[in-house]
């Protein structure tokens, strides 16, 4: 068989397992209007049946079997496996968040079995199962209180009994966590041998590629601990591992069994990062193996992409890392196109292994294919995602040996020939080692002498950088902790907080004094260990005005720091020009007013969805000898009576370079982001803020030019 008839049978294969299953929505019956009929059903024909077709829905009701004896309120009807995302109910179109009713009711025949099982995989997030009026099982704690409301993650596999020909389920659901609400895995019904039958060889299956896949991914690591220069064990050793651990955070989700005090959460985390790492872990793999075919950028690429998926996943909760899904499938088709073109590429220039690569990557694209027709119900196979992967894993393994045996015998080869030709160059090795051990020694001298002038430079270099390491520490210690910031301006707030080096000439400060809150966001005078120790001066002379003066207007809190300024760094007689740009607020919620002044920075806020920006004084703190008398600083009374959104910021924001065309991201277009962002929750705006300066910085292929400090609040 050729290349190109083996790429065609290939292609034709997905089709035919369409054709030879056909359409699986005719095989079994479906709920219609709230009633399954089983009554022509025979389980032990049939096999297991899926709950699936049109539950009865009520919105904003958690309704028990009594309920539905009297009045009840009239259902709407939702498919399930569905989300309740974007559904209408009553006018209003569905968010994520909330909780609901599901019921159905079954009927069937005098032959059914009295025993029967079910089996739940997972709801988003918590629920309770009733059957005909008993509680059948739960996972999390349902609440019409998000406060009370938490999640659940964990498979399960129930038995009931019933003595009549009718069966009546209530499904409780509520949903706080997910940006999505809702069922999205089928309910399986059978005999209570089917259901436990289908467990066992779920478990066993899981536990075999999981198994397999340890083995793997242990065996690889080892040799490439062992011989170092194969980076592509390494990196098929640790796609094994992670996978490995993908397997027990889906499908039976193992891991809560095996960690059972573990928080459900992190199995969601495991999921996703499961789901993360390997898009950097296979490209890298497949770069080591085919390094002219399989380009480094997209390597690097991949693994900045993956880095921020990473972090989002690991520092955001399961509302917005569950996003990182939806961006990482734009991701994965040009990887898999890529892949697949370098793989072609590969097998026609005739490298190693490149057809089993090929065979194997078009092998799991057809088993992913496969999984996502299935999924949307538009052939009758099933998931075939695990064997996809164990295929491509088991090549894979098959692979890296052939390479290995291959390099071996080449090996032996060589060192056949060598010895050979040792054999004659033993008299001419004579006459040259001489000449080479006079050469060796003045080369040794030399390199000695290299090595101390290497040591001394990175003594130097270490001592340097431990210092302003520990200078750091200093500074993070005097900037104020995340219970000040809490208790002070509650949790809907944020601190983009970015130094441009180790340490920062950017700070801020919150303090609380009688009754008071004081916000300061400051600028001074360059960055890094310079701006740093102005930083620290400015800090602690703000302090002893606001908490020791007791000094809480924000005019005269910027007189007196540019008066002590002035005198600390002597700048009447040493010429020193040194300040800082700075916004101070002060909060009074008990007078629901805000006083602002500033230096130079302005102040930002909105209400009634309308922008107010107001400019500080034009004058720095210090650098008097640019100035011919001191600054009368601006005192500015806003009414916070009405919910309010307030920003203070450095210029390291706006100076940013970067872009298409390698300039600043100027003021305007900064205040403009902030308004197109600012009535999402402060937490979103963080997150939004640092994806555009990435992109901005990225565009540009620019480094970070200054100090960058925001800080957002809502009163």
């Amino acid at each position: 068989m050729n290349f190109r008839h083996f790429i065609t049978t290939l292609i034709l294969l997905l089709f035919s397992i369409a054709i030879c299953f056909g359409n699986r929505s005719n095989m079994a019956p479906t709920i219609q209007k709230g009633v399954l009929d089983l009554r022509d059903t025979d389980f032990s024909k049939t096999g297991t049946i899926e709950l699936e077709g049109e539950w009865e829905f009520y919105w904003k009701h958690l309704l028990y079997s009594k309920d539905f004896k009297g009045e009840t309120p009239t259902p709407t009807y939702i498919d399930i496996p569905e989300l309740w995302n974007g559904k209408v109910v009553n006018g209003d179109t569905l968010s994520g968040v909330g909780y609901a009713t599901y019921r159905t009711k079954l009927l069937l025949n005098n032959n059914t079995p009295h025993k029967l099982g079910l089996k739940i995989l997972t709801v988003s997030t918590a629920y309770r199962l009733y059957a005909n009026g008993k509680l059948l099982c739960s996972n999390g704690t349902v609440s019409a209180d998000p406060k009370e409301g938490q999640g659940g993650y964990k498979p399960l596999d129930v038995t009931f009994e019933t003595d009549s020909n009718e069966v009546e389920f209530i499904l409780q659901i509520s949903n706080y966590h997910h940006r999505k609400g809702g069922t999205w895995q089928r309910f399986v019904l059978g005999n209570a041998a089917q259901i436990q039958q289908a467990r066992d060889i779920a478990i066993v299956m899981d536990i075999f590629l999981f198994g397999s896949m340890i083995v793997m991914a242990l065996y690889h690591i080892c040799f490439y601990l062992i011989r170092k220069v194969e980076r592509g064990a390494f990196y098929f050793g640790v796609t094994c591992f992670v996978m490995a651990f993908r397997v027990i955070s889906t499908s039976e989700y193992l891991m809560g069994t095996i960690f059972p005090n573990l928080d459900w959460e992190w199995i969601v985390k495991t999921e996703y990062l499961t789901y993360c790492i390997p898009m950097v872990t296979i490209p890298a793999y497949v770069r080591a193996v085919f390094p002219d075919e399989y380009s480094s950028l997209v390597v690097k690429l991949a693994g900045i992409k993956v880095l921020l998926f990473c972090s989002v996943i690991l520092f955001f909760d399961l509302s917005v890392f569950s996003y990182t899904v939806i961006v990482s499938q734009f991701t994965l088709l040009p990887l898999f196109i890529y892949s697949i073109y370098s793989g072609i590429m590969a097998y026609k220039r005739k490298r190693k292994g490149a057809l089993t690569f090929l065979v194997s990557i078009i092998i799991f694209i057809i088993m992913a294919g496969n999984d996502i027709l299935y999924s949307q119900d538009m052939i009758n196979t099933m998931n075939m995602m695990g064997v996809g992967f164990f295929i491509f894993f088991f090549s894979q393994a098959f692979l890296l040996s052939y390479r290995y045996s291959s390099a071996f015998e080449e090996n032996e080869r060589l060192t056949h020939t060598l010895n050979i030709t040792n054999q004659n160059l033993e008299g001419i090795v004579a006459e040259r080692t001489l000449e080479l051990q006079e050469a060796n020694d003045e080369l040794n001298a030399q390199n000695n002498q290299i090595e101390k002038q290497k040591e001394d430079l990175k003594k130097h270099n270490e001592e340097v950088k431990s210092s302003i390491n520990y200078a750091k520490k200093i500074q993070h210690a005097m900037l104020p902790s995340q219970q000040v910031l809490d208790t002070a301006l509650g949790n809907d707030h944020f601190i983009m907080f970015k130094p441009r080096d180790i340490v920062s000439g950017d700070f801020y400060m919150c303090e609380q004094v009688e009754g008071k809150t004081v916000i300061i966001a400051a600028d001074c005078t360059g960055h890094g260990v310079p701006g740093a120790l102005m930083s620290m001066i400015g800090s602690q002379i703000l302090s002893d005005i606001i908490t020791g003066a007791k000094i809480l207007c924000p005019e005269q809190i910027l007189t007196m720091l540019d008066e002590r300024v002035h005198t600390a760094l002597q700048q009447a007689t040493t010429g020193n020009n040194d300040g800082m740009d700075i916004t101070i607020v002060v909060i009074d919620q008990q007078n629901k007013t805000m006083e602002f002044a500033g230096a130079r920075n302005p102040l930002v806020y909105f209400q009634d969805n309308q922008q107010y920006i107001i400019k500080g004084t034009p004058a720095s703190i210090g650098l008097h000898l640019k100035q011919d008398k001191k600054a009368a600083f601006k005192k500015h009374i806003i009414d916070i009576s009405i919910p309010t959104h307030c920003y203070i910021y450095s210029d390291g924001y706006q100076d940013q370079f970067g872009g298409p065309n390698k300039k600043k991201y100027l003021s305007r277009n900064f205040r403009r982001f902030i308004k197109h962002l600012h009535q999402q929750p402060m937490a979103q705006q963080h997150h939004l803020l640092e994806v555009e300066l990435e992109r901005w910085i990225k565009f540009g292929n620019e480094k970070q030019t200054d100090d960058i400090l925001v800080i957002g609040f809502k009163l």
